[in-house]
């Protein structure tokens, strides 16, 4: 029954699912209102929602629910509305969005989050693995801050710089001892994935991992390489978030 289906057809029927379990008209109303006589732009879906990421983002979509349209468009919409912040409202979003191209303004925002807090809530699917850094605010944050902090000094910089000449070393010479005039054409997005990958188990983990990932060792007591569980749990984080536990 499953052969057939497209897992592209099960994002949009995901998307769809909670596209309409969070629609609220008299939400969007009250929105509209607050947002009444200042330069405001109405779309369908929030730009930077879950749902939208859950499109297909190879199709093209109309603006108003394109999770694209801030950098495609970049400042248009601002020059439209002749100002440099703007409200994005949306009958899916509970609270109307403020689009800032000031830099100013935009560093006092990011310097007040007693003032300008974290939504929490759109965070909080990030929270899989338990509250971090990222999703967190006010004294969690802090809390988060003071345990990861110390991890963030120069010598551990140092370790991640020099531990990606390294591993850009070893990829340029893998090219040089193929023996080959010319190189087949490079996916760098699959390459720096792997770089990536590779500079964070090391630096990060301790795990020295082989360019050609093929010479890997699967670890004694374990079933897949590291490779293999990392790369497994960044490939299914969407799926992991969008379904429930």
């Amino acid at each position: 029954m499953w052969d057939n289906v497209d897992s592209t057809q099960v994002y949009v029927a995901l998307g769809t699912v909670l596209l309409l379990s969070q629609l609220a008209p008299w939400r969007f109303l009250v929105n509209l209102r607050a947002t009444g006589g200042t330069a405001r732009e109405v779309v369908t879906l929030h730009p930077v929602g879950i749902v939208s990421f859950l499109l297909p983002q190879n199709w093209r979509w109309p603006k108003r629910v394109d999770a694209k349209r801030l950098f495609l468009h970049k400042f248009n919409d601002f020059e439209k509305h002749r100002s440099t912040g703007y409200w994005m409202v949306s009958p899916f979003a509970k609270h109307p969005c403020l689009m800032l191209a000031d830099g100013q303004a935009i560093a006092d925002v990011g310097s007040r989050p007693d003032v300008f807090g974290k939504p929490e809530v759109q965070y909080d699917v990030l929270c899989i693995w338990g509250g971090n850094l990222v999703a967190k605010d006010g004294a969690e944050w802090r809390r988060h801050r003071k345990v990861v902090g110390p991890t963030f000094t120069e010598a551990n910089n140092k370790i991640v710089w020099n531990e990606t000449i390294r591993i850009c070393d070893l990829w340029f010479t893998q090219m040089d001892d193929s023996g080959k005039d010319t190189f087949d054409e490079v996916d760098v997005t699959e390459k720096c994935m792997l770089l990536a990958l590779m500079v964070i188990s090391s630096a990060g983990f301790g795990v020295t991992i082989p360019w050609d990932t093929a010479q890997e060792v699967v670890p004694r007591g374990h079933e897949m390489t590291f490779t293999a569980a990392l790369r497994g749990v960044i490939d299914q984080f969407l799926t992991k978030i969008i379904t429930p536990k």
